[in-house]
């Protein structure tokens, strides 16, 4: 998993059918420990039950000029 090789391991244990119906699983995993777009840190950020906001969400999407939740 550290190493993002994860879908490597599946096919190379023949075991890749069994995330081929997985919806961006391979690109998922494969980007743990990497950079990755706000666009998921703001996805995770509207399932949160709290307002507070992850760095990237508030500069990529103007969060920290709100004054309120």
């Amino acid at each position: 998993m550290e190493q993002s090789n994860m879908v490597g391991l599946f096919n190379k244990y023949g075991l890749g059918h069994a995330i081929e119906e997985l919806r961006n699983f391979g690109t998922l995993v494969n980007a743990v420990g990497t950079w990755h777009q706000s666009v998921w840190e703001s996805k995770r950020f509207t399932r949160l039950p709290t307002a507070e906001s992850m760095q990237a969400v508030a500069l990529d999407y103007g969060f920290y000029n709100c004054q309120t939740p």
